[in-house]
């Protein structure tokens, strides 16, 4: 009988064969979709977690409301003054009015805090419950931001590491204090947090859609605080460095080339608008060498103080020539040299923020900011002085206890230790150390110093700890029998997420020294507020005036009122600043068309005092409203320890 073929198989053979394959690719579709399953479960519960730790901290911020507005000078006034304003003319529906109000308030800060808690103001309502979404939703965004990246460098036991991060930064009391503050730290960790990410995408993958959303995580950034920015691009421009040092030198080179080519410095030599920003620079360092200048034209003296107009005519030149150029020639030329994906990045990430600085005054305050005339001259500390506050600072506000401090040092150790030794593809997830290395070292160098600067980046310090972590539990469970890894992972999970809930459960406390408005000093603005604001209707022309000067008392108006319509605090409609004398006192009251005037003195004894930061305060106010005819007092409150209000009527 001959014998059968190889290559035929028996009937019943393939049916087998089919069988067999359905099953195995069945098998594998399962695996794939429990795999998917648990990923799925691990995000809900992460959201979930975060979501809670968010409501009850807003819980906790909303029940001791008061106490967080209890300075007259912090920085959380303005934001909310600005963001009120904005909100007040977007629910009257005066658009332009808006926008003006929003140039007014971009100037010192960017653009995106005030835009973003204006929209929010004016939907929700002008309450300060909304005024802290947008810091809650930074803190939010950090802590899922900070697992994704722990876990993504963490090995199999990632998500565990991440859920550690998870935990401190849930559990911190710095950061849960300036979630529920009107303030741009908070925000600003989450854009950091962001920013990291998106370039761990386009390290991975430099695909045109991450060099999109890199750019543009950058560019908001800008938008939200430079200091920020500054931190982070210059950090990505070091990694890049090192990274890519080879290609870097080579365009350096070919840039370097061009530049000193003979035919670019004839082009050059021939545009009248580069001789034109070159006068105006000669023309600056003139001014500043000489302290101001004057000059006689057509009988009119004319005097310049200051270059910034002249550097600002200089910048929007400068910028006109090169956005001549890259749409021209420019444009092409990198996507032929470099590719798409790196023309967009440069696109996203430079183009927002050099528009953004061609408006009036950005480019003045851009530089104040990262340069040294940035110095209010409060604390003047030696480099190691500073190492010890900041440390000081670190170790007693942002962890709940001291043994979580050291035991975060030890799993930070662990994992950098992890990372020098673990040669991986993962080339990114050096701009963890590199970013809060940079940032420590220019925090330490800046002449201004406050215990908020540490906060968009010593959180880093955390996913070092979660990746320590990590590594440790890679290490315990390769050394013990797998079916005690499922218990022994079970068991940290829900240690540490017994750990997160039972931290928050409390309000959080930090030490004075942090700043004012958390629980010190423990008594209200609001309650000065209120004695005043239950006497007025809102309807006629106001002027709320303080001893204390620049002081902000426009902000609790607005929140009463709606509208700022009438509303004074200063002297500036006669032209006269903050602090004031007695004759411009005099002369004010003679010209202002005010119908109220409200007058509140704090006294040095009361809690709220502030120093004036000028060393003079208003009292001058006073003086000439007892000693004139034209507004009489209607009301005398004394509020007992904290100061006097008296409100005067024409």
């Amino acid at each position: 009988m001959p014998s059968t073929p190889l290559s035929v198989r028996h009937p019943f053979l393939k049916f087998w064969h089919g069988i067999r394959s359905r099953l195995l690719s069945l098998l594998v579709e399962g695996r794939h979709s429990k795999g998917n399953l648990s990923t799925l479960l691990i995000w809900i519960g992460l959201f979930a977690l975060v979501t809670y730790a968010a409501l009850i901290t807003h819980r906790h911020y909303v029940s001791h409301l008061d106490l967080r507005w209890s300075s007259i000078y912090h920085d959380r006034n303005a934001h909310y003054q600005a963001a009120l304003c904005i909100a007040c003319e977007l629910r009257q529906g005066h658009i332009g009015r808006a926008l003006l109000d929003l140039d007014a308030a971009s100037v010192a800060w960017p653009v995106l805090h005030p835009l973003l808690l204006g929209l929010i103001l004016t939907v929700v309502g002008l309450i300060p419950e909304a005024a802290v979404l947008p810091s809650l939703c930074g803190w939010m965004l950090t802590a899922v931001l900070a697992f994704w990246l722990v876990r993504r460098l963490g090995g199999p036991s990632g998500s565990i590491g991440g859920l550690v991060t998870v935990g401190l930064i849930l559990t911190s009391p710095a950061l849960r204090v300036m979630a529920t503050d009107v303030m741009l730290e908070s925000l600003g960790l989450g854009l950091t947090l962001t920013a990291a990410v998106a370039y761990a995408a386009w390290v991975q993958h430099p695909t045109s859609k991450h060099a999109c959303w890199l750019g543009a995580s950058l560019s908001a950034l800008f938008l939200h605080k430079y200091n920020y920015w500054g931190l982070v691009v210059f950090s990505l421009s070091i990694h890049e460095a090192i990274r890519n040092r080879k290609i870097v030198l080579q365009y350096t080179v070919q840039i370097l080339n061009y530049i000193i080519d003979e035919k670019f410095l004839v082009r050059q030599s021939k545009s009248l608008v580069n001789y034109l920003i070159l006068v105006l620079l000669i023309l600056s360092l003139v001014i500043i060498y000489c302290n101001g200048i004057s000059m006689t034209i057509f009988g009119h003296r004319i005097g310049i103080q200051r270059p910034r107009l002249l550097i600002q005519a200089a910048y929007i030149l400068s910028l006109i020539r090169l956005g001549m150029w890259w749409s021209t020639r420019g444009r092409y030329t990198v996507e032929q040299q470099c590719g798409l994906p790196q023309r967009k990045l440069l696109e996203w990430a430079t183009i927002p923020p050099l528009l953004w600085l061609a408006l009036p005054f950005r480019l003045q305050f851009f530089v104040w900011y990262a340069g040294p005339g940035n110095d209010p001259g409060i604390l003047h500390h030696t480099f190691w002085q500073k190492c010890h506050y900041y440390f000081d600072g670190i170790y007693n506000n942002y962890f709940i206890h001291h043994w979580i401090a050291i035991i975060s040092c030890i799993l930070s150790a662990i994992g950098m230790a992890h990372f020098i030794l673990r040669n991986n593809n993962d080339l990114w997830k050096w701009i963890i150390p590199l970013l809060f290395i940079v940032s420590c070292i220019l925090t330490l160098l800046h002449p201004n110093e406050q215990m908020r600067f540490v906060h968009t980046w010593f959180p880093l310090f955390w996913l070092m700890s979660g990746i320590g972590f990590a590594t440790m539990m890679n290490g315990i469970i390769r050394t013990i029998p797998p079916f005690i890894n499922t218990v022994l992972a079970s068991a940290a999970v829900l240690l540490i997420i017994g750990g997160i809930l039972a931290g928050m459960l409390e309000p959080p406390q930090v030490r004075p020294d942090f700043g004012r408005g958390y629980g010190n000093p423990s008594q209200s603005l609001r309650v000065v507020y209120n004695a005043y604001l239950s006497h007025l209707s809102g309807q006629e022309e106001t002027a709320i005036l303080c001893n204390l000067p620049e002081a902000s008392w426009r902000w609790p108006f607005l929140e009463r009122f709606g509208h700022k319509n009438g509303l004074r605090h200063n002297l500036r409609e006669i032209g006269c600043f903050d602090p004031v004398s007695l004759a411009d006192a005099r002369r004010w009251l003679a010209a202002t068309t005010s119908q109220i005037i409200v007058y509140v003195e704090i006294p040095p004894h009361s809690p709220l005092y502030e120093p004036p930061p000028q060393g003079r305060d208003n009292s001058a106010i006073k003086m000439a409203l007892l000693e004139q005819d034209r507004f009489r007092q209607v009301h005398a409150i004394t509020l007992p320890q904290l100061g006097t209000v008296s409100i005067w009527h024409r």
